[in-house]
This record gives structure tokens, C-alpha cells and sequence, in this order.
């Protein structure tokens, strides 16, 4: 877990607008925790100029809107999507 910044405030469109403190922005896909490690949301934009940019966080759900409290916000790198593939069949060549 590392410190993402802080929690503002909820945007109009009912996301969670986050100053960043770091050096880099976190990735996108990340998810955000509070200071309890309660899940608020994963991060869908970047916005802001690069000095000073903000996170867009994507509430989990209608009960994160409600228990929000501005305040410091941690990250945690997103789980990489492992595909599998399908065992591919080779036709066996018949060599005479």
C-alpha cells in the first residue's frame, strides 16, 4: 500500500476527486482504500495540469458516497489479468 493524497470531495457525477502527493500518478485500474483500509473505489482518470494532477476514483458503491470523509487515501497496484489460454491441439502429421 502506498499514499495516494487526499480525499477532497465527491464530484456531481458522484466521483471521488483525490489531490495527489506522490511523484507519478498511481496506474489506472488501481484500487483506493481509506485510512480504516475500507475499499472507496479503483481510479478511472487522471485529470489536473502535471504539476499538481488529481485522481478520479470510481466509487465501489452508494454506501462509500455515504460514509465519505475527506481525508488520506492509499493505493494498491491492480491485479494483473492472467489469461489463459486453451490448450491448442496440433493435428499430428502422418510421415511416411
Amino acid at each position: 500500500m502506498r499514499k495516494l493524497g487526499t480525499a477532497l470531495h465527491i464530484s456531481r457525477s458522484g466521483n471521488i476527486i483525490v489531490k495527489i502527493e506522490q511523484r507519478g500518478p498511481p496506474p489506472l485500474g488501481s484500487r483506493v482504500f481509506d485510512r480504516d483500509l475500507r475499499r472507496l473505489g479503483v481510479v478511472v482518470d487522471i485529470i489536473g495540469p502535471i504539476s499538481s494532477p488529481y485522481a478520479v476514483v470510481k466509487p465501489e458503491s452508494s454506501e462509500v458516497k455515504l460514509l465519505f470523509e475527506p481525508g488520506p487515501v492509499y493505493y494498491s497496484l491492480p491485479r494483473r489479468q492472467i489469461r489463459r489460454r486453451g490448450r491448442q491441439r496440433r493435428k499430428k502429421s502422418r510421415r511416411k
